[in-house]
């Protein structure tokens, strides 16, 4: 449900099948840039880029590859990571593939 609105239904596993074999990569930044997601969604490995605040989600379903070209994109831009975290697609990445907003928005 989102905002009163039925947006999926199944199982768990029917859910997750929605984002596919997609993992989230969430970082907490300093000097983040709005206008870097552009940068990063240009990555071929990049699917989804959703900034909140000084924390950033980023979809790939290679994060270990999507992380090297977004450390390099970082690193030119001044902008520094604080903390990594690669998480399986969860029910909340698909609710985030469906609204483009995480559950706290």
């Amino acid at each position: 449900m989102d905002q009163g609105s039925i947006i999926a239904t199944g199982t768990v596993a029917e859910l997750r099948n929605i984002v596919g074999e997609e993992s989230q990569i969430t970082m907490t930044l300093q000097n983040w840039q709005a206008d870097l997601a552009e940068l990063l969604l240009a990555l071929p490995i990049v699917s989804r880029v959703v900034p909140h605040g000084n924390e950033l989600v980023v979809a790939s379903s290679n994060p270990s590859l999507a992380l090297g070209s977004i450390a390099s994109i970082f690193a030119e831009h001044g902008v520094i990571m604080r903390s990594v975290q690669i998480a399986e697609p969860t029910l909340e990445t698909v609710f985030l593939h469906l609204t483009g907003r995480a559950l706290r928005d």
